[in-house]
């Protein structure tokens, strides 16, 4: 029986129930607030503003420290930027400001259940869901940490991702798409044509996120000990750096592109440089590449769709686990395995080496020419066991 009277699927682990964490977290606020002679302790206090311009400026001085203090990248910043502003106008449309922000815990987990329900009306799919819901609870849960208040969104159900396409590409259709960069007809001609494969084969083959290859500079580059530093990855204080082990074609198509970068005498320290003048690659040049590539060759590319590939080859070449999350910058073997997929037909494939004799008929079988009845009971034929000398001072007496 669950907490609400209604049965329980059986062999299913009962369910937490927000709405009991809820109300249990505000009866022990309260009792630690009565014992401390009605002052909460850190942690125990609601979630409170006098106004949503309170919540405002509370959230932009948590995102500055996030951005100056954590060192968290531009990217997740504008995503928490994007979530609170989705945030905002839900509780104004629906006229939920005064109740979310009145300190009730119970109150505050049905508006955040409500928003999670204004976006399904709306048509939003459920990954993207998902990303509100969790660039929202970064910027509250810092505010409850910093503050010493109870986060609401730590006490509602985070909503499923939905289920996406894999995002990886397999080896033949990564090698159909080198063979179209390789043809196509680039504005700016060899130079673009040359750039365009090292820009994909760095992510594909490298395992570069989008903004590792947008800041890489021709010093983090050795072509000859096939290495990459990659200074600024992702995560906290400044992200996390490591040094990126090139294949050889990927060498090779970084060698080529900056032989003809070097024509051009381009003084931007960075790698990869426009068709145009003497200024670095932006995120759109790149998104622009990959939505090129998509529409002529019919195969989704993307920035990340390409380093799930890099796992997903790193595996199937056997590159051990503990290899690729130092390459990729994975500090969790967790991660890795989401990034690293199973093409169709690889387990048949694996599975048809996995044998053993079980089937007989060899030469072996020939020293067996006793038949054995097996429907005979287990001590049939056994005269006696095995002797074996005991000591006699290690006899226990009856």
């Amino acid at each position: 029986m669950s907490m609400h009277g209604g049965l329980q699927p059986a062999g299913e682990a009962p369910r937490p129930n927000p709405v009991g964490q809820a109300e249990l977290a505000l009866l022990v606020q309260q009792v630690l607030s009565a014992m401390r002679g009605g002052h909460a302790g850190a942690g125990t206090l609601p979630f409170q503003f006098p106004s949503l311009q309170h919540l405002d400026e509370r959230v932009t001085a948590v995102i500055a420290r996030a951005l100056n203090v954590e060192g968290l990248s531009q990217k997740s910043i504008r995503a928490w930027r994007a979530a609170y502003r989705q945030f905002r106008t839900y509780l104004v449309e629906m006229a939920s400001e005064g109740a979310f922000l009145d300190g009730q815990l119970p109150v505050q987990q049905r508006v955040l259940e409500g928003w999670i329900g204004w976006f399904r009306t709306r048509g939003v799919n459920h990954t993207t869901v998902n990303s509100y819901w969790r660039a929202l609870h970064a910027v509250f849960v810092r505010i409850g940490r910093q503050d010493g208040v109870l986060d609401p969104t730590g006490f509602v159900e985070t909503p499923k991702p939905g289920r996406t396409l894999p995002k990886f590409l397999t080896r033949d259709a990564l090698e159909q798409v080198f063979r179209f960069v390789r043809n196509f007809q680039w504005r700016g001609g060899e130079f673009a044509q040359v750039r365009n494969v090292a820009l994909i084969a760095v992510m594909a083959l490298g395992g570069c996120r989008l903004g590792e290859v947008l800041q890489l500079d021709m010093a983090d580059v050795n072509c000859t000990a096939r290495t990459i530093f990659i200074k600024k990855g992702k995560g906290p204080r400044g992200g996390k750096q490591r040094v990126v082990i090139m294949p050889p074609a990927l060498a090779g198509a970084l060698a080529a592109y900056l032989a003809l970068r070097a024509r051009r005498q381009a003084g931007t320290p960075q790698v990869f440089v426009s068709v145009d003048g003497d200024l670095p690659i932006s995120e759109i040049t790149v998104r622009r590449l990959c939505a090129v590539i998509t529409e002529k060759t019919k195969i989704h590319v993307a920035p990340h769709r390409l380093r799930h590939t890099c796992a997903t080859l790193m595996r199937q070449e056997g590159i051990s686990d503990r290899l690729s999350m130092d390459q990729l910058g994975h500090s969790r073997l967790d991660v890795l395995q989401r990034y690293s997929h199973v093409v169709a037909g690889e387990r048949q494939q694996a599975l048809a080496h996995f044998a053993t004799d079980i089937l007989g008929g060899g030469a072996q079988d020939a020293n067996f020419d006793v038949p054995l009845n097996l429907h005979a009971p287990l001590f049939e034929g056994m005269t006696e066991g095995p002797v074996v000398e005991v000591p006699t001072d290690q006899v226990t007496p009856p």
